[in-house]
Order: C-alpha cells, then sequence, then structure tokens
C-alpha cells in the first residue's frame, strides 16, 4: 500500500533538524508494510493541516496518510473524512509494526489493548455521526446504539486486561525464583538481539527491521561457572507514546527487575546520533521505574567492527556518560571477554 508521509512541526523547530527522524519514520513505515512515495515536513499556520493542503493530499495517488505526529480522534475523523484515505498517526504506525512481530498470545493481546484503547474515542465519534445520517432526529435510538457499542468495547477492554494481568502474576512468580538477572536495552536496531545471540549461542532472529523483539526472550548464561539470566528486550525508539508504557508493562517489567542493565548503542552513527540515543534510552528507562541507585548499568558501544579502531576511541572521548561502558562487536565477538568481566564483577559486588 503507497503512503505520504508527513511530519508536522511547529514554529521554532527547525526542519533540518528533523531528517534524521524522518529516515526512521519511513524504516518504521516500511516495517509496517507500507510503500513510501514521500516524506514532507510541514509547518502549516492551522494544526493539523489547512484547506488548501487538505484538497491537495486528497488529489493525490497515495491510498494513505501517516502523520508522524499524535492526532486526537475529532483531527483524524475529520482528516480522512475529507482525503478520502486511510490516515494514521505515529501511535497507530507503532501499533502496526508491532503486530508484525507479535507471535506470542501475550504480545497480541497487548497490542489489542492498545489499539482498542485508542480507538474508542474515534469509535464513538464515527458511529455518532453514522446514527445521524442513517437515522435523522432520532436521537433517542441514536444514543442508546452508541452506549452500547461503548459498552462492548469497555467489556473487551476489561477482558484484555484480565488476562494481562494474570500474565504478569505469572511472570511475577517466575522472577521471584530467579536471582542474577541482565537485561539488554537500548534503540532498535542497535543489535540487542545480535548480542545475545553471541552470549547465549541462540539463534533469535536478529535483522535491520525495527521491532524484531517485542516478547522478551530469556535464556541461562554461565559467566565463570555462575549461572545468569539474560534477557533481550524491546527496542526503544525516538518519541515512544506515553501510553503504550500501560499496555506494554508486562514487558517492560522485566527490564526493571534486572539486576544489570547493558544499553547496547550502535557506536558506526554520527556523535549526535549516539548522544541523542543514550538520552532516550536512559530516560525511557526512567519513564518505566527503573531506579538508578539499585540497577548497574553499562553503556555497551556496539558494531565497531564497522568502524576504525582509533574513530572507536575518538567517540568514546568525546561522550559525556557517568556509568561504565565498553566497546564491543556482537557480529564477530569482539571485546565480549571483557563485557564478561565487566558484568561478573559488578554483579558479584552486589
Amino acid at each position: 500500500m503507497q503512503a505520504i508521509l508527513i511530519k508536522i512541526v511547529n514554529r521554532k523547530e527547525s526542519k533540518a533538524g528533523k531528517e534524521c527522524e524522518i529516515e526512521e519514520d519511513t524504516s518504521l513505515a516500511r516495517a509496517a508494510g507500507y510503500e513510501v512515495s514521500e516524506a514532507l515536513i510541514l509547518r502549516p499556520k492551522r494544526y493539523p493541516l489547512g484547506k488548501g493542503k487538505i484538497e491537495e493530499l486528497s488529489k493525490r495517488d497515495e491510498e494513505s496518510v501517516i502523520f508522524l505526529n499524535e492526532l486526537t480522534s475529532s483531527q483524524k475523523f475529520r482528516l480522512q473524512k475529507a482525503l478520502k484515505k486511510e490516515v494514521i498517526d505515529f501511535y497507530e504506525l507503532i501499533l502496526k509494526v508491532f503486530e508484525e512481530h507479535a507471535f506470542s498470545r501475550e504480545a497480541k493481546l497487548q497490542i489489542e489493548l492498545a489499539r482498542t484503547r485508542k480507538r474508542m474515542p474515534y469509535i464513538k465519534k464515527e458511529i455518532g455521526v453514522r446514527v445521524k445520517e442513517e437515522h435523522p432526529g432520532f436521537s433517542g435510538g441514536g444514543e442508546y446504539i452508541i452506549r452500547s457499542h461503548i459498552s462492548n468495547i469497555r467489556k473487551r477492554i476489561s477482558k484484555l486486561q484480565k488476562e494481562l494481568e494474570l500474565y504478569e502474576k505469572r511472570k511475577d512468580i517466575e522472577r521471584q525464583k530467579r536471582r542474577n538477572i541482565i537485561s539488554l536495552a537500548g534503540y532498535t536496531n542497535s543489535g540487542k538481539s545480535t548480542l545475545f545471540n553471541s552470549l547465549t549461542r541462540s539463534s533469535q532472529k536478529a535483522n535491520d527491521e525495527p521491532f524484531t523483539t517485542l516478547q522478551t526472550k530469556s535464556r541461562a548464561l554461565y559467566l565463570y561457572e555462575k549461572r545468569f539470566i539474560i534477557n533481550d528486550t524491546i527496542g526503544f525508539i525516538r518519541n515512544l507514546p506515553s501510553e503504550l508504557i500501560v499496555p506494554f508493562r508486562v514487558t517492560l517489567r522485566d527490564i526493571v527487575d534486572s539486576d544489570i542493565i547493558l544499553i547496547i548503542v550502535d557506536i558506526s552513527e554520527k556523535i549526535e546520533e549516539i548522544e541523542k540515543k543514550i538520552e532516550i534510552c536512559t530516560s525511557t528507562l526512567r519513564d518505566i521505574g527503573v531506579n538508578k541507585e539499585k540497577t548497574k548499568m553499562i553503556a555497551v558501544f556496539n558494531k565497531i567492527d564497522k568502524i576504525e579502531e582509533e574513530r572507536v576511541y575518538e567517540i568514546m572521548d568525546s561522550l559525556s556518560i557517568t556509568m561504565p561502558y565498553v566497546p564491543i562487536s556482537a557480529m564477530d565477538g569482539k571485546n565480549l571477554g571483557t563485557l564478561k568481566d565487566m558484568v561478573t564483577s559488578l554483579l558479584l559486588q552486589g
């Protein structure tokens, strides 16, 4: 399905500064199954779009318009009606990518809960308009139809929540039995799954698509005859909608309950991107409830095989980070011994 991407920026934001974000968002759209024809950065006088731009978009051939911002249900409803095309926002785009990688019952429940919560105000408005068009002047019956639909949606949300609570209780029991938990966290596409495979000799899917890890994968890891549990967790992204934290708390709790977190960073990127992504990772960890005083962290600069050795140390010297760090290549195994020594030392310190 062909789609045009639209990023709305305010008058204080620089269009040039959004180019990296557009590149990242384009890869998200492609991972969701869209063929991206064009990506526009707009600064309209009226949010989200003025009448002239809506008319212009309505004449284009793309079947879908993807807004790389969040829309209210009213905004989406009006745009979809005016454009006569599928309209989705950033939140829905992420859910579509999640769906591509949701294979477990737990992951599918989390996605359905997030989608249903998001769509409820839109459905309410859509049903209201449809009832008025089909039954003009029949407001009493219309109100009953709307209330009936919303009641069914709320019942479904309640059922999904209860099912996920059962998953959470079961996982809590499993966590209580575990000790010395290591979690791999970091930006999507940083090489978490590749490192997980290298450390555990597993064959988990690892490629360039975002969110290949949606459900936490856990394996035993033996370091110097001591047994640890290592988790490969969901990747972070820029501007992760805060509303996704609630339905995905079952998955995110695996990170929160860790003894040590390895923050995986792609060192082959530009320095400003590396700094941004470290900040995104640390702030996301803070948002989901990780206690920095209780949980130890190591910055793992991955993909050193992609750049010259001198450049690796130039980059690390230019970054201002307070946590321990180590450069590695998860692909060819370079410096994995150093990483294992650092992990073991920090965990045995208690």
